[in-house]
This record gives structure tokens, sequence and C-alpha cells, in this order.
């Protein structure tokens, strides 16, 4: 790749980069040119990175890429901890606040990308981690939803949160003591289950399957724990969710539509017809050749 994707990303317009104070949304990085955005979601997916990593990947001397970086820094596109490995360098995004929750529900649906939608369901005691997983995951170019609030603050608030649920191909459910104990995320996985959400159970800390709601205890779990290797597990996290992507897409569709028409008391006006009556058909007939939904 060679030192100019981020000679690039330094020399970005202002259009392309928020303030520095603001940190980087991944909306911002969604406009930048195929060469920053390779960068960015290079280290989002890898959440962190020493200089020498960097360096690698970029295919330049240590040194020079050492000036870029500390530019970088001094603008707020990237931000440096101290690790036992060293000073790492993480994309500085946006401070995580409110609900990311779906917006223009077929504009979604109808984008044909070839990734599932995510809605994650944690504790909020894993916010660190689950910041982590959700900047890897919009990293890969999906819609990722997930609720950063403690506490509901709108009347509409449930509701928001089952349109996430129903609107995500995948519903990841980050386990831990904390998450199989919370009321709000059984509640979640209940609306999963009720919907028939493909269902995948990711562990950050150890619990005892009997702790477990029985439709995630009876999967396959995904470990991700600090005693893991996020970079070498993460890519099979990825494969689970994107399983069969079409078929779950379909499923994901023909149940908005079914709720839609639930919802307003069932008006004909809202029935399939056409070509999306013969998809329909097309997917009940491949309901007996691939797994169901929720299966991971």
């Amino acid at each position: 790749m060679g030192d100019d994707s981020l000679d690039a990303l330094l020399n970005s317009s202002p259009r392309s980069r928020p303030r520095s104070s603001d940190g980087l949304k991944v909306a911002d990085i969604l406009l930048m040119p195929a060469a920053h955005q390779s960068l960015a979601n290079w280290l989002m997916r890898r959440y962190e990175a020493s200089i020498d990593d960097i360096a690698t990947h970029v295919g330049a001397d240590v040194a020079t890429v050492q000036i870029t970086v500390d530019s970088l820094l001094k603008k707020g596109l990237l931000k440096e901890v101290e690790s036992d490995r060293g000073r790492l360098y993480r994309v500085n995004l946006a401070a995580k606040s409110g609900r990311q929750m779906p917006k223009d529900i077929w504009k979604v649906l109808d984008s044909g990308l070839q990734k599932a939608n995510v809605f994650i369901s944690y504790s909020r005691r894993n916010k660190g981690f689950v910041e982590r997983l959700h900047a890897a995951l919009a990293g890969t170019q999906r819609q990722v939803w997930v609720d950063w609030e403690n506490i509901p603050l709108a009347s509409d608030w449930w509701k928001e949160i089952e349109l996430g649920i129903e609107l995500a191909d995948t519903f990841i459910f980050v386990l831990s003591p904390d998450s199989v104990q919370s009321k709000v995320c059984r509640q979640e996985i209940d609306h999963a289950v009720q919907h028939n959400k493909r269902l995948v159970p990711l562990v950050y800390e150890d619990v005892a399957p009997s702790q477990v709601h029985p439709e995630l205890a009876r999967l396959n779990w995904i470990f991700l724990r600090p005693t893991d290797d996020f970079e070498v597990n993460f890519p099979g996290l990825l494969t689970a969710i994107d399983q069969n992507i079409d078929y779950v897409r379909t499923h994901t569709r023909l149940l908005v539509k079914a709720l839609e028409w639930d919802r307003h008391d069932r008006d004909t006006s809202y029935l399939l017809r056409g070509t999306e009556l013969n998809r329909a058909n097309e997917y009940l007939g491949l309901a007996e050749k691939v797994m169901l939904p929720r299966e991971s």
C-alpha cells in the first residue's frame, strides 16, 4: 500500500474529517476515499496497533510513519494508549451516546449488501468491550445497531429496541455474568426468539450454560474474552453472522412486511403482491434446504 494512504488521510479535506474534539464517526469514514477507508477500517478491525504494525501494513519505514502518525494524533484522527506491548494507536472514534437504531428501514433492506445487519445486546457494565466490538463490525461496512443509553429516556424506548431487533439479520448477545442477569437483556432475547432471529452467543466473560437463556445455551458460542485473541477469533464471528445471508435477509424482509401488515390492523393493502409474493414463495421453498435463521 505504501505510506500514500497515511499521507492522504492526513491531508484529507475538512469535509471528509470531523473536528478533532468530536472524534471520528463511522459515517465520516464512509465519506473518505478508498485508500483512507482501507487504513481506517484496518485499524478499527484491529482495534489498536503499534507503530511497527502500522509501518508493516502500509509498507513504509517506521520513522516516516511515526511522523505521519504524530500529525494524525494532533488532528484528533488517532489516539494513543499505553499497554503491556508499549505505545499503541487507535482510531479516535466519537463518543458513543444515544440510540443507534435504524432510521430508513427499506434503504437498509434493499441495499443488496451481502453482509448481515446486526443488533448487539449487552450489559452496560461491558460497554468498553462492546465499543471495540461495534467498531470492528462497523469496519466491515455493515449496519450495527446498539443502545448506548443506561436507562429508558422516552416512552418510545422499547419500541425503538424492538425495531432494531426486527430489522437486524443477526442478534448478537454478549455473554457475561451481568448480561445473563439483566432483565432488559432477557427481554431483548425473548423478542429476538419470538421473531425467529439468528442468534449468535458471544462470550466476553465466562458464564455457566445453566445461567444462559435456553435458546442461546444450545448454540455454538464464540469466544472473545480478554484472554482470547480478538483478531484470531473475530473472523469466526463474521462467518457466523453472514452465513446464508440471502436466505436470512429474505426472512428479515418478510418479517418486517408481516409486522407492518399486522400493525395496520391487517389491512389488505399491505399484503404481498407480484415480485414480493413470488420472492416469499421461493423463500418458503428453500426453508427445508437451509438452516433456520436463528441457528449459528
